[in-house]
């Protein structure tokens, strides 16, 4: 027998390690999740799960039933709304098999082992962060998930050997003193960074 289609699960808690096993539960039940950002504004989360029709709901409030939810393809794992810097924002399915390859590739690329600890200090409700579940996931490797970038807490945190940064993270690392080459691997994605940023 083929096997249910996922649920689409629409998360919406505070950033960090809670927001993090919850997303984590989702994919453990075979099901998809619609990482919310935690900013987002009633109106504009209500408009977005009209739009998209979750199943269910996680906030602050508990697991809650939607109205009328609307079917999800097998093998979506994830739906990420664009930034929407060209315009309103895009909903993007992301497959199990897509999320699992870029994984696997940045994987290989930087020799990681599941010895290794990740932290996230990226948006969970953005792909960038996501994949650093992901990639923690495949690898089986701990991740350390904190609520936001913070210089202080970054430099400070222990025993973590990758991280994923966007050059601006990665500059005001550097302009505070902070010794980045303590991690093994820095992944930095988002945008080029400067020629004298990786000099």
């Amino acid at each position: 027998m083929p096997a249910d289609p996922p649920r689409l699960i629409a998360v919406q808690l505070p950033p960090g390690a809670s927001q993090a096993a919850a997303i984590t539960a989702v994919w453990d039940a075979g099901d998809a999740v619609l990482p919310l950002d935690p900013q987002l504004s009633e109106q504009s989360r209500d408009a977005v799960l009209a739009a998209l029709r979750p199943e269910h709901l996680l906030d602050d409030r508990g697991l809650r039933d939607l109205p009328a939810p609307a079917r999800t393809e097998a093998g979506v794992a994830a739906v990420i709304l664009t930034s929407g810097s060209t315009g309103a924002p895009k909903a993007v399915e992301l497959t199990s098999a897509a999320l699992d390859a870029s994984a696997a590739a940045s994987l290989a690329r930087i020799d990681a082992v599941p010895d290794d600890r990740w932290l996230c200090c990226l948006p969970l409700h953005h792909i960038a962060g996501l994949q650093v579940l992901v990639r923690a996931r495949r690898a089986r490797s701990a991740a350390v998930v904190h609520p936001g970038f913070d210089v202080a807490a970054v430099a400070a945190e222990p025993a973590v050997t990758m991280v994923s940064l966007v050059p601006t993270m990665l500059q005001r690392l550097l302009d505070a003193g902070a010794d980045v080459s303590r991690f093994r691997r820095v992944l930095l994605g988002g945008a080029a960074p400067a020629p004298d940023l990786l000099a």
